[in-house]
Protein backbone atom coordinates (compact mmCIF):
# COMPACT_ATOMS: atom_id res chain seq x y z
CA UNK A 1 0.00 0.00 0.00
CA UNK A 2 1.30 3.46 -0.88
CA UNK A 3 2.43 5.28 2.26
CA UNK A 4 1.78 8.59 0.46
CA UNK A 5 -1.94 7.74 0.44
CA UNK A 6 -2.29 5.95 3.78
CA UNK A 7 -0.21 7.15 6.70
CA UNK A 8 1.00 4.23 8.78
CA UNK A 9 0.72 4.97 12.51
CA UNK A 10 4.20 5.56 13.87
CA UNK A 11 3.27 4.79 17.46
CA UNK A 12 0.39 4.05 19.80
CA UNK A 13 -0.58 7.71 20.13
CA UNK A 14 -1.51 7.72 16.42
CA UNK A 15 -4.01 4.86 16.81
CA UNK A 16 -7.42 6.46 17.33
CA UNK A 17 -10.80 5.04 18.26
CA UNK A 18 -12.12 5.69 14.75
CA UNK A 19 -9.06 4.00 13.21
CA UNK A 20 -9.66 0.93 15.37
CA UNK A 21 -13.36 0.86 14.58
CA UNK A 22 -12.64 0.75 10.85
CA UNK A 23 -9.99 -1.94 11.02
CA UNK A 24 -11.64 -4.15 13.64
CA UNK A 25 -14.69 -4.18 11.39
CA UNK A 26 -12.64 -4.90 8.25
CA UNK A 27 -10.87 -7.79 10.01
CA UNK A 28 -14.13 -9.29 11.26
CA UNK A 29 -13.57 -8.64 14.96
CA UNK A 30 -16.67 -6.42 15.35
CA UNK A 31 -19.90 -5.88 13.46
CA UNK A 32 -20.58 -3.06 11.03
CA UNK A 33 -22.70 -1.17 13.57
CA UNK A 34 -20.25 -1.53 16.47
CA UNK A 35 -18.01 1.35 17.44
CA UNK A 36 -14.91 1.91 19.57
CA UNK A 37 -15.48 5.12 21.52
CA UNK A 38 -12.22 5.34 23.46
CA UNK A 39 -8.81 3.71 23.53
CA UNK A 40 -5.83 3.83 25.87
CA UNK A 41 -2.36 2.37 25.35
CA UNK A 42 0.20 0.99 27.77
CA UNK A 43 3.73 0.00 26.66
CA UNK A 44 4.53 -3.54 27.75
CA UNK A 45 7.58 -4.71 25.86
CA UNK A 46 10.66 -3.49 24.03
CA UNK A 47 12.33 -5.95 21.69
CA UNK A 48 15.58 -5.67 19.78
CA UNK A 49 13.87 -4.02 16.81
CA UNK A 50 10.29 -3.15 17.78
CA UNK A 51 8.24 -1.70 20.62
CA UNK A 52 4.90 -3.07 21.79
CA UNK A 53 1.82 -1.64 23.48
CA UNK A 54 -1.40 -3.11 24.78
CA UNK A 55 -4.54 -1.15 23.87
CA UNK A 56 -7.62 -1.17 26.09
CA UNK A 57 -10.83 -0.52 24.15
CA UNK A 58 -14.23 0.81 25.16
CA UNK A 59 -17.25 0.37 22.88
CA UNK A 60 -20.52 2.18 22.47
CA UNK A 61 -22.17 -1.08 23.56
CA UNK A 62 -20.56 -3.55 25.96
CA UNK A 63 -19.41 -7.00 24.89
CA UNK A 64 -19.22 -6.44 21.14
CA UNK A 65 -15.47 -6.88 20.60
CA UNK A 66 -12.09 -7.57 22.18
CA UNK A 67 -11.43 -5.56 25.33
CA UNK A 68 -7.74 -5.36 24.46
CA UNK A 69 -5.45 -5.77 21.47
CA UNK A 70 -1.69 -5.64 20.97
CA UNK A 71 0.26 -3.28 18.73
CA UNK A 72 3.83 -3.44 17.44
CA UNK A 73 5.67 -0.42 16.08
CA UNK A 74 9.15 0.44 14.86
CA UNK A 75 11.68 0.82 17.64
CA UNK A 76 12.07 4.25 19.22
CA UNK A 77 15.83 3.65 19.12
CA UNK A 78 17.09 5.20 15.84
CA UNK A 79 19.96 2.71 15.45
CA UNK A 80 17.70 -0.31 15.97
CA UNK A 81 15.10 1.16 13.62
CA UNK A 82 17.69 1.78 10.89
CA UNK A 83 19.09 -1.74 11.18
CA UNK A 84 15.60 -3.21 10.99
CA UNK A 85 14.86 -1.13 7.90
CA UNK A 86 18.05 -2.23 6.17
CA UNK A 87 17.14 -5.86 6.87
CA UNK A 88 13.49 -5.31 5.77
CA UNK A 89 12.34 -6.68 9.11
CA UNK A 90 9.23 -4.53 9.43
CA UNK A 91 8.01 -5.15 5.91
CA UNK A 92 8.73 -8.88 6.26
CA UNK A 93 6.48 -9.25 9.30
CA UNK A 94 3.71 -7.30 7.59
CA UNK A 95 4.02 -9.49 4.50
CA UNK A 96 3.82 -12.66 6.60
CA UNK A 97 0.48 -11.56 7.99
CA UNK A 98 -0.89 -10.16 4.74
CA UNK A 99 0.35 -12.84 2.31
CA UNK A 100 1.12 -16.07 4.16
CA UNK A 101 -0.38 -16.48 7.63
CA UNK A 102 -3.81 -17.59 6.48
CA UNK A 103 -2.33 -20.29 4.24
CA UNK A 104 -0.08 -22.14 6.70
CA UNK A 105 -0.90 -24.37 9.61
CA UNK A 106 0.49 -22.48 12.58
CA UNK A 107 -1.11 -20.53 15.39
CA UNK A 108 -0.02 -16.91 15.41
CA UNK A 109 -1.90 -13.91 16.81
CA UNK A 110 -4.66 -12.98 14.35
CA UNK A 111 -3.96 -9.67 12.59
CA UNK A 112 -6.27 -6.68 12.68
CA UNK A 113 -4.09 -4.24 10.74
CA UNK A 114 -0.66 -4.74 9.18
CA UNK A 115 1.09 -2.10 7.11
CA UNK A 116 4.53 -0.63 6.58
CA UNK A 117 5.83 2.60 5.08
CA UNK A 118 7.63 2.47 1.76
CA UNK A 119 10.96 3.45 3.30
CA UNK A 120 10.81 0.46 5.66
CA UNK A 121 11.37 2.60 8.75
CA UNK A 122 7.81 2.64 10.04
CA UNK A 123 5.29 -0.13 10.52
CA UNK A 124 2.19 -0.89 12.52
CA UNK A 125 0.91 -4.35 13.36
CA UNK A 126 -2.29 -4.59 15.39
CA UNK A 127 -3.30 -8.08 16.44
CA UNK A 128 -5.36 -10.06 18.88
CA UNK A 129 -4.28 -10.07 22.49
CA UNK A 130 -3.74 -13.67 23.63
CA UNK A 131 -3.46 -12.75 27.30
CA UNK A 132 -3.65 -14.22 29.79
CA UNK A 133 -0.76 -16.20 28.37
CA UNK A 134 2.49 -17.54 29.73
CA UNK A 135 6.00 -16.76 28.57
CA UNK A 136 9.13 -18.76 29.30
CA UNK A 137 12.39 -17.03 30.12
CA UNK A 138 15.02 -18.26 27.67
CA UNK A 139 17.81 -18.20 30.24
CA UNK A 140 15.81 -20.37 32.63
CA UNK A 141 14.86 -22.70 29.78
CA UNK A 142 11.66 -24.54 29.00
CA UNK A 143 10.41 -27.95 30.10
CA UNK A 144 10.50 -31.04 27.92
CA UNK A 145 6.72 -30.89 27.54
CA UNK A 146 6.92 -27.28 26.37
CA UNK A 147 9.62 -28.32 23.91
CA UNK A 148 7.33 -31.05 22.55
CA UNK A 149 4.65 -28.44 21.86
CA UNK A 150 7.24 -26.29 20.10
CA UNK A 151 8.36 -29.22 17.94
CA UNK A 152 4.77 -29.86 16.86
CA UNK A 153 4.25 -26.18 16.11
CA UNK A 154 7.43 -26.01 14.03
CA UNK A 155 6.45 -29.13 12.11
CA UNK A 156 3.01 -27.68 11.36
CA UNK A 157 4.60 -24.58 9.82
CA UNK A 158 7.16 -26.57 7.85
CA UNK A 159 4.83 -29.31 6.58
CA UNK A 160 2.22 -26.82 5.38
CA UNK A 161 4.86 -24.92 3.37
CA UNK A 162 7.07 -27.84 2.29
CA UNK A 163 8.65 -27.17 -1.13
CA UNK A 164 5.80 -24.82 -2.13
CA UNK A 165 6.88 -23.16 -5.35
CA UNK A 166 4.79 -20.05 -4.89
CA UNK A 167 6.65 -19.35 -1.64
CA UNK A 168 10.02 -20.04 -3.21
CA UNK A 169 9.18 -17.36 -5.75
CA UNK A 170 8.63 -14.57 -3.21
CA UNK A 171 11.69 -12.28 -3.37
CA UNK A 172 11.15 -10.94 0.14
CA UNK A 173 11.59 -14.45 1.55
CA UNK A 174 14.72 -15.06 -0.50
CA UNK A 175 16.40 -11.88 0.72
CA UNK A 176 16.62 -13.23 4.27
CA UNK A 177 18.64 -16.24 3.09
CA UNK A 178 20.81 -13.91 1.02
CA UNK A 179 21.43 -11.85 4.16
CA UNK A 180 22.52 -14.98 6.06
CA UNK A 181 24.95 -15.86 3.28
CA UNK A 182 26.38 -12.32 3.32
CA UNK A 183 26.73 -12.38 7.10
CA UNK A 184 28.54 -15.71 6.93
CA UNK A 185 31.10 -14.12 4.61
CA UNK A 186 31.95 -11.65 7.40
CA UNK A 187 32.03 -14.25 10.17
CA UNK A 188 35.55 -13.50 11.36
CA UNK A 189 34.76 -9.84 12.00
CA UNK A 190 31.83 -10.78 14.21
CA UNK A 191 33.88 -13.51 15.89
CA UNK A 192 36.62 -11.12 16.98
CA UNK A 193 34.12 -8.62 18.38
CA UNK A 194 32.22 -11.31 20.26
CA UNK A 195 35.37 -12.78 21.80
CA UNK A 196 36.50 -9.30 22.86
CA UNK A 197 33.23 -8.88 24.77
CA UNK A 198 32.67 -12.33 26.21
CA UNK A 199 35.86 -14.33 25.78
CA UNK A 200 36.98 -14.00 29.40
CA UNK A 201 33.75 -15.70 30.55
CA UNK A 202 33.91 -18.62 28.11
CA UNK A 203 35.74 -21.92 28.48
CA UNK A 204 38.43 -23.01 26.06
CA UNK A 205 36.17 -25.57 24.34
CA UNK A 206 33.44 -22.95 23.89
CA UNK A 207 35.89 -20.51 22.33
CA UNK A 208 37.17 -23.27 20.07
CA UNK A 209 33.62 -24.05 18.94
CA UNK A 210 33.04 -20.37 18.14
CA UNK A 211 36.21 -20.20 16.07
CA UNK A 212 35.34 -23.40 14.19
CA UNK A 213 31.79 -22.25 13.46
CA UNK A 214 33.05 -18.95 12.08
CA UNK A 215 35.71 -20.76 10.03
CA UNK A 216 32.95 -22.92 8.50
CA UNK A 217 30.15 -20.34 8.36
CA UNK A 218 30.22 -20.09 4.58
CA UNK A 219 30.20 -23.87 4.21
CA UNK A 220 27.16 -23.98 6.48
CA UNK A 221 25.44 -21.18 4.52
CA UNK A 222 25.91 -23.25 1.37
CA UNK A 223 23.59 -25.93 2.86
CA UNK A 224 20.55 -23.65 3.15
CA UNK A 225 19.02 -24.60 -0.20
CA UNK A 226 17.33 -27.96 0.42
CA UNK A 227 14.93 -29.14 1.68
CA UNK A 228 13.12 -25.86 1.88
CA UNK A 229 9.99 -24.59 3.58
CA UNK A 230 9.10 -21.58 5.70
CA UNK A 231 11.89 -20.98 8.20
CA UNK A 232 10.92 -18.81 11.16
CA UNK A 233 14.61 -18.15 11.77
CA UNK A 234 14.22 -16.95 15.38
CA UNK A 235 12.26 -19.83 16.88
CA UNK A 236 12.96 -19.75 20.64
CA UNK A 237 11.01 -19.37 23.85
CA UNK A 238 11.22 -15.57 23.87
CA UNK A 239 9.07 -15.58 20.72
CA UNK A 240 6.45 -18.08 21.90
CA UNK A 241 3.32 -17.69 24.01
CA UNK A 242 2.11 -20.69 26.02
CA UNK A 243 -1.43 -21.25 27.31
CA UNK A 244 -2.84 -18.24 25.49
CA UNK A 245 -6.37 -17.00 26.11
CA UNK A 246 -6.27 -18.62 29.53
CA UNK A 247 -5.21 -22.01 28.15
CA UNK A 248 -7.40 -22.32 25.05
CA UNK A 249 -4.39 -21.66 22.78
CA UNK A 250 -1.64 -24.09 23.92
CA UNK A 251 1.08 -22.36 21.90
CA UNK A 252 1.32 -19.37 19.57
CA UNK A 253 4.33 -18.18 17.61
CA UNK A 254 5.15 -14.48 17.36
CA UNK A 255 7.79 -12.22 15.80
CA UNK A 256 7.99 -12.99 12.10
CA UNK A 257 10.52 -10.31 11.17
CA UNK A 258 13.23 -12.76 10.06
CA UNK A 259 11.05 -15.21 8.14
CA UNK A 260 12.73 -16.95 5.20
CA UNK A 261 12.25 -19.85 2.80
CA UNK A 262 14.98 -22.26 3.81
CA UNK A 263 15.84 -25.28 5.97
CA UNK A 264 12.99 -25.58 8.44
CA UNK A 265 14.84 -28.08 10.60
CA UNK A 266 17.18 -25.22 11.51
CA UNK A 267 14.29 -23.95 13.66
CA UNK A 268 14.46 -27.24 15.56
CA UNK A 269 18.23 -27.04 16.11
CA UNK A 270 17.92 -23.41 17.15
CA UNK A 271 15.10 -23.99 19.60
CA UNK A 272 16.59 -27.01 21.34
CA UNK A 273 20.00 -25.35 21.49
CA UNK A 274 18.85 -22.01 22.87
CA UNK A 275 15.77 -22.82 24.91
CA UNK A 276 16.59 -26.03 26.80
CA UNK A 277 19.16 -26.27 29.54
CA UNK A 278 22.12 -28.22 28.19
CA UNK A 279 21.73 -31.26 30.43
CA UNK A 280 18.03 -31.49 29.51
CA UNK A 281 18.81 -31.21 25.80
CA UNK A 282 21.42 -33.95 25.98
CA UNK A 283 18.93 -36.40 27.49
CA UNK A 284 15.90 -35.56 25.35
CA UNK A 285 17.01 -34.07 22.02
CA UNK A 286 16.81 -37.23 19.89
CA UNK A 287 13.33 -37.93 21.22
CA UNK A 288 12.30 -34.34 20.50
CA UNK A 289 13.66 -34.43 16.97
CA UNK A 290 11.59 -37.60 16.61
CA UNK A 291 8.49 -35.73 17.78
CA UNK A 292 9.19 -33.12 15.11
CA UNK A 293 9.79 -35.69 12.36
CA UNK A 294 6.67 -37.69 13.24
CA UNK A 295 4.60 -34.49 13.07
CA UNK A 296 6.15 -33.64 9.69
CA UNK A 297 5.06 -37.02 8.36
CA UNK A 298 1.55 -36.59 9.74
CA UNK A 299 1.51 -33.25 7.93
CA UNK A 300 2.13 -34.98 4.60
CA UNK A 301 5.92 -34.81 4.21
CA UNK A 302 6.91 -38.18 2.75
CA UNK A 303 10.31 -37.45 1.17
CA UNK A 304 12.37 -36.80 4.30
CA UNK A 305 13.67 -39.69 6.40
CA UNK A 306 14.49 -39.46 10.07
CA UNK A 307 18.16 -40.10 9.29
CA UNK A 308 18.20 -37.14 6.90
CA UNK A 309 16.37 -35.03 9.46
CA UNK A 310 18.87 -35.94 12.19
CA UNK A 311 21.83 -35.13 9.95
CA UNK A 312 20.32 -31.73 9.10
CA UNK A 313 19.57 -31.14 12.78
CA UNK A 314 23.24 -31.69 13.56
CA UNK A 315 24.40 -29.38 10.75
CA UNK A 316 22.06 -26.56 11.61
CA UNK A 317 23.08 -26.43 15.26
CA UNK A 318 25.66 -24.07 13.75
CA UNK A 319 22.84 -21.57 13.20
CA UNK A 320 22.27 -21.00 16.91
CA UNK A 321 25.90 -20.37 17.81
CA UNK A 322 26.56 -18.25 14.74
CA UNK A 323 23.51 -16.13 15.58
CA UNK A 324 24.83 -15.47 19.08
CA UNK A 325 28.16 -14.36 17.62
CA UNK A 326 26.84 -11.94 15.00
CA UNK A 327 23.52 -10.75 16.45
CA UNK A 328 24.94 -9.82 19.84
CA UNK A 329 27.05 -7.16 18.15
CA UNK A 330 23.99 -5.53 16.61
CA UNK A 331 22.00 -4.97 19.78
CA UNK A 332 22.31 -2.38 22.51
CA UNK A 333 24.33 -3.68 25.46
CA UNK A 334 22.48 -4.19 28.74
CA UNK A 335 23.10 -6.44 31.73
CA UNK A 336 20.15 -8.61 30.73
CA UNK A 337 21.31 -8.68 27.11
CA UNK A 338 24.84 -9.71 28.06
CA UNK A 339 23.48 -12.49 30.27
CA UNK A 340 21.27 -13.71 27.43
CA UNK A 341 24.02 -13.71 24.79
CA UNK A 342 26.50 -15.43 27.09
CA UNK A 343 24.02 -18.14 28.03
CA UNK A 344 23.03 -18.48 24.37
CA UNK A 345 26.63 -18.95 23.27
CA UNK A 346 27.41 -21.44 26.02
CA UNK A 347 24.39 -23.62 25.28
CA UNK A 348 24.78 -23.61 21.52
CA UNK A 349 28.54 -24.17 21.72
CA UNK A 350 27.84 -27.28 23.78
CA UNK A 351 25.29 -28.36 21.18
CA UNK A 352 27.75 -27.91 18.30
CA UNK A 353 30.39 -29.89 20.19
CA UNK A 354 28.02 -32.69 21.26
CA UNK A 355 26.58 -33.14 17.76
CA UNK A 356 29.91 -32.78 15.92
CA UNK A 357 28.19 -30.23 13.72
CA UNK A 358 31.29 -29.26 11.76
CA UNK A 359 31.85 -32.90 10.80
CA UNK A 360 28.19 -33.16 9.80
CA UNK A 361 28.78 -30.54 7.11
CA UNK A 362 30.68 -33.24 5.21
Amino acid sequence: MDSKIVRVPAGPDEVSASFLTAHLHAAGFIGSNDEVISVSAQPFGTGLSADASRFTLDYAHDGVGPVSIVGKFASADPAARELAAIASMYSREVQFYSEIAAGVNIRAPRPIYAEHADDGRRFCLLMEDLSPARTVDQIEGCTVEEARLAMQQAAALHASSWRRRELAGKPWLATMVEAVVATAASAHTFRDSFIDKFGSRLHHDELQAIRQVCDHAQAWAATLGDPVCLWHHDFRTDNLLFDGLDGSVPLATCDWQTLAFGPGVADVSYFLGTSLQTDVRRVHERELVGVYHDALQRGGVADYTFDDCWLDYRRHAIHGLFTAVHASGRSKRTDRGDALWLNWAQRTAAQVIDLESIRALG
